[in-house]
C-alpha cells in the first residue's frame, strides 16, 4: 500500500484556526440557531432587574400588581425553556462535530507512512483520537456557550450599569478587570501542568498497549515485574501531576472567590452610601 506526502505532512503539520473552525461550516444552521437562542435567553435575564425595580418606589417596598408578578414568573420561565433547548442543542453539536474528528482521524492514522508507526508510541496515537478529541468537544462547548449568552449578557449588563451610575459603574469594572488579570496569571500555571499530566497520560496508555500486545513475550521472559514497575512509575507521575493541578486549583480557585465576594461588597457599601447621600435610589441600585 503506497501512502503520499500530503498525507505525512498533514499529521506533522501544527493545526491551525482554520483547521479548527473548517469543520463547523458544515452545522452553520445549528451554531446560528443556538446563538440566537443565547442572544434571547442574555436578553430575558437583563430584562429581570427591571422587573425587580417595580418592588421599590420612591424608596419603600410594596408589592406590584400581579400582572408585573406574572409577567416576572413567564419571563423566569421562558428563560428557563430558552436556556434547556440552547443547552440540549450545543451538547448535540458537539458531540456530531467529536464524531466528524473521529472519523476523519481515525482514517488519517490508518493511512499513515509504515515509519510513522514506528517512530510514534501507539499509545500517543490513540490519545489523539480519544483524548483529544474530547478536549475539543469541551472547548467548542465552553466557547460557543460564552459567544452565544455571556458576551451578550455582560455587554448588555454593563451598558445599563454604565447609563444607570457610571460612578458605581467604574467601581465595578475595575473591580473585576483585577480578578480576571489576576485568573489569567494562574491559568498558566494549571496550563502547564494540564500538559504535563495529558503526556504522561498518554505514556501510560502506550504502555498498556503494548505490554497487552506482547503479554506472552513477557510472560516468557519473566518481564513481569520489571514492566509492573514501569507503570506504576507512569501511574504515581499522572497522580503527582494531578496533584499539582489540585494544588493549584486549591489556592486559585478560592482567590478568586473570596476577591469577587469582596468586590460585591465594595460595590454594594459604595451604592448604599450613594443611597443615603440621596445621590443614587434604591431602584437604581436594585
Amino acid at each position: 500500500m503506497t501512502v503520499n506526502d500530503q498525507d505525512d505532512t498533514m499529521y506533522m503539520k501544527p493545526a491551525s484556526m482554520y483547521n479548527l473552525i473548517s469543520p463547523l461550516r458544515k452545522y452553520r444552521g445549528r451554531l446560528a440557531l443556538i446563538l440566537c437562542l443565547g442572544a434571547i435567553g442574555a436578553a430575558m435575564t437583563l430584562l429581570l432587574p427591571k422587573y425587580m425595580t417595580n418592588f421599590f418606589q420612591n424608596g419603600v417596598f410594596q408589592v406590584p400588581q400581579w400582572p408585573v408578578i406574572a409577567g416576572m414568573l413567564l419571563l423566569v420561565t421562558a428563560s428557563g425553556a430558552i436556556s434547556a433547548l440552547q443547552n440540549y442543542q450545543l451538547q448535540s453539536t458537539g458531540e456530531d462535530i467529536v464524531r466528524d474528528a473521529r472519523l476523519a482521524l481515525s482514517k488519517h492514522l490508518l493511512r499513515l507512512p509504515i515509519r510513522e508507526y514506528d517512530q510514534r508510541d501507539s499509545g500517543d496515537l490513540l490519545s489523539r483520537v480519544s483524548n483529544d478529541t474530547s478536549q475539543l468537544r469541551n472547548a467548542f462547548m465552553q466557547c460557543t456557550s460564552a459567544l452565544a449568552s455571556g458576551f451578550i449578557t455582560v455587554i448588555g449588563s454593563a451598558a445599563f450599569m454604565a447609563m444607570l451610575d457610571p460612578i458605581l459603574f467604574g467601581t465595578a469594572i475595575t473591580l473585576l478587570l483585577t480578578v480576571f488579570t489576576l485568573m489569567l496569571l494562574s491559568a498558566k500555571f494549571i496550563e502547564r501542568a494540564s500538559y504535563d499530566s495529558q503526556y504522561t497520560l498518554g505514556d501510560l496508555t502506550s504502555t498498556l498497549n503494548r505490554d497487552l500486545a506482547g503479554i506472552r513475550t513477557i510472560r516468557a521472559s519473566n518481564g513481569f515485574e520489571n514492566e509492573n514497575k514501569v507503570i506504576a512509575a507512569l501511574i504515581n507521575h499522572v497522580r503527582l501531576s494531578g496533584l499539582k493541578i489540585a494544588r493549584i486549583q486549591s489556592i486559585v480557585n478560592p482567590l478568586a472567590t473570596i476577591a469577587l465576594q469582596l468586590a460585591a461588597i465594595i460595590v454594594f457599601g459604595l451604592g448604599l452610601w450613594r443611597v443615603t447621600t440621596g445621590l443614587l435610589s434604591v431602584e437604581k441600585l436594585t
